[in-house]
C-alpha cells in the first residue's frame, strides 16, 4: 500500500521481474521511500517518485537524480507492457538499459489510435536499434571508451559517445524488430498506457486500487 497525501494506492508486483521485486520490497522495509516526493507529474503520461533527495527538498529544487548508488539489471518481459496502471522503474541512460535503485513510476497514458499504435513500434525500434549497435562486435572499442566514462562519472564524455552511437543507430538494421502483439494492442486501444515506453524501461507491477489518486 503506497500511503499519499491524495490517498492510497494498492500495488501488485511481478513474480516475472524477481529483482525488481525483491528491490522493490527491500526499500520499502528500509523506509527508503518514507516521505518521498512524486517529483514529476505529467497529465496523460505518468507519475515518477522515488528520489531520496525529495524527502527535504527546498521548493523549486531541481529533482531526479536521488538514489542509493546501485542499478537493477533490465528484466524485459513480453507480457508485462506499459498499460495505464502499470508500476515500472525509472533510470539514467544507462547501456544495458539497467533501472534506478529506488525511483518509479506509475503510467496514466491515454488510449491509442492504431496509428499512434505504429508510430510507437517504430520508436520502440529506434530504441532497440541505439541498444544493439552498442553490443555489436564491431563497435566493442567505442561500447568499452562508453563504459568506462560511466565508470568515471566522466558525462561529457559519456554524452559524446553516446550521441556518436545514436548518430549511427538511425541506419542500423541488424537486430529482430519488435512488434506490439496484438493483444497489447488492445489493451492500449480500449485501456491506454504509454507503449513507445515498451521495451526500454522494465514493468514490474501495477496498481490494482487506487488508480483514481
Amino acid at each position: 500500500k503506497l500511503m499519499t497525501t491524495k490517498g492510497d494506492i494498492v500495488l501488485q508486483l511481478y513474480n516475472e521481474t524477481p529483482q525488481h521485486r525483491d528491490n522493490f520490497i527491500k526499500i520499502v522495509s528500509d523506509s527508503v521511500l518514507d516521505s518521498v516526493l512524486f517529483h514529476r507529474v505529467i497529465e496523460n503520461f505518468m507519475i515518477q517518485g522515488g528520489d531520496i533527495n525529495s524527502k527535504n527538498a527546498e521548493a523549486g529544487e531541481p529533482l531526479g537524480s536521488g538514489d542509493l548508488g546501485y542499478t537493477v539489471p533490465a528484466e524485459f518481459h513480453p507480457d508485462l507492457f506499459h498499460k495505464k496502471g502499470a508500476l515500472a522503474a525509472a533510470r539514467m541512460d544507462h547501456p544495458e538499459r539497467a533501472s534506478n535503485s529506488t525511483q518509479f513510476y506509475i503510467v496514466q497514458g491515454r488510449k491509442m489510435t492504431e496509428g499512434g499504435l505504429d508510430s510507437a513500434e517504430i520508436r520502440i525500434n529506434g530504441w532497440l536499434a541505439g541498444h544493439y549497435i552498442k553490443h555489436d562486435s564491431a563497435y566493442s572499442e567505442k561500447f568499452d571508451s562508453l563504459k568506462t566514462a560511466m565508470a568515471n562519472d566522466d558525462w561529457e564524455t559519456f554524452r559524446g559517445i553516446n550521441q556518436w552511437f545514436w548518430s549511427k543507430a538511425d541506419d542500423y538494421t541488424d537486430f529482430e524488430k519488435y512488434n506490439i502483439p496484438q493483444d497489447q494492442r488492445e489493451v492500449y486501444k480500449t485501456v491506454g498506457g504509454t507503449p513507445f515506453l515498451d521495451q526500454n524501461y522494465t514493468v514490474f507491477g501495477e496498481v490494482v486500487s487506487g488508480l483514481n489518486v
